[in-house]
């Protein structure tokens, strides 16, 4: 399992999209990926 470790980290970005209509369904979305990816040891930051 990979953990974070700034010496040799790498930043990736998760993209979640849609239509003005879907907001609610994007933002449920994406904090469950991010407290997923945070369970695991990941740090996870969330930009709009």
């Amino acid at each position: 399992m990979f953990r974070h470790n700034s010496a040799s980290s790498i930043m990736k970005y998760i993209l979640v999209t849609g239509g003005v209509i879907s907001g609610i369904g994007k933002g449920i979305i994406s904090s469950s990926i991010g407290t997923i990816l945070r369970s695991h040891g990941f740090r996870v930051t969330s930009i709009k």
